[in-house]
């Protein structure tokens, strides 16, 4: 099967304040929009599919601003809708998806995605993930009850018959096999996910990149930097570079 897919849809149900909805795509994801307005869900449901939430950093600025790691939001807040102001506005034992519908350059569309049953802020929730062949209009994930209808959960997909069900690191191994050239392509690639997320919420923390600059570069000891940076035996002008060197990132710093 050929290894060049292009990205469709995104379906999103009980993900964060994303109820039930499809989000089309043209070939290329461009997200604009203000505060709020969902941006960063979008890319963490993108994300989620194609790690499981395994190993999947809801808060990876904060780390590496060097902030707690609890400072960022758990992946049982997206399907809870926690937030710090509002609380947990979704019950407990919420079931919620992510799904990604892919089209080859034969027209033929696969679609993978995740699961999840979320139960409470404190409990790490049930994870899994699935595949199918054909399009996302073809995978019915609710059932009809009188009073409404409901997510289904990992038993009732299965027993549907519309897709392969599997665990958390099954469905990482399939997808790694499936859509991507080796396993390491697969690590590699969501390692760039992951660094280009960390950036985006970095910078967008701050007005300007002088703000930036001391976040991630706190300043140095001068002392220490001078003693480390002129071994003995140099000649005046090399210590004399490196203060300036020092005195120049001092004033950046500084700004």
């Amino acid at each position: 099967m050929s290894k060049t897919f292009t990205l469709k849809r995104i379906r999103l149900i009980n993900f964060h304040n994303f109820v039930n909805e499809t989000i089309s795509v043209n070939g290329h994801l461009f997200l604009i929009g203000g505060n709020g307005s969902g941006k960063t869900t979008v890319l963490d449901a993108v994300h989620f599919v194609l790690t499981a939430g395994r190993n999947m950093e809801l808060n990876s600025a904060a780390r590496m601003a060097g902030q707690p790691r609890r400072l960022g939001r758990k992946i049982q807040g997206i399907f809870l809708r926690y937030d710090l102001e509002k609380g947990q506005r979704n019950g407990a034992n919420t079931i919620g998806y992510a799904v990604l519908e892919f089209e080859n350059p034969d027209g033929k569309k696969n679609c993978i995605g995740c699961g999840a049953l979320a139960i409470s802020m404190e409990t790490v929730p049930d994870i899994w993930g699935f595949e199918a062949s054909g399009s996302l209009d073809d995978i019915e994930l609710f059932r009809q009850e009188n009073d409404g209808s409901y997510p289904l959960n990992q038993q009732e997909l299965s027993a549907r018959g519309q897709c392969r069900v599997y665990n958390r690191d099954s469905y990482i191994s399939v997808i790694a096999g499936k859509f991507f050239a080796s396993t390491s392509a697969y690590r590699d690639t969501m390692n760039l996910i992951a660094a280009g997320k960390s950036y985006r919420e970095l910078v967008s923390r701050f007005q300007d990149q002088s703000e930036l600059f001391r976040e991630l570069l706190p300043p140095p000891d001068e002392k220490e930097l001078l003693k480390e940076s002129c071994p003995a035996g140099y000649s005046l002008p090399a210590p004399l570079s490196v203060h300036c060197l020092l005195r120049t990132y001092l004033f950046l710093h500084n700004l």
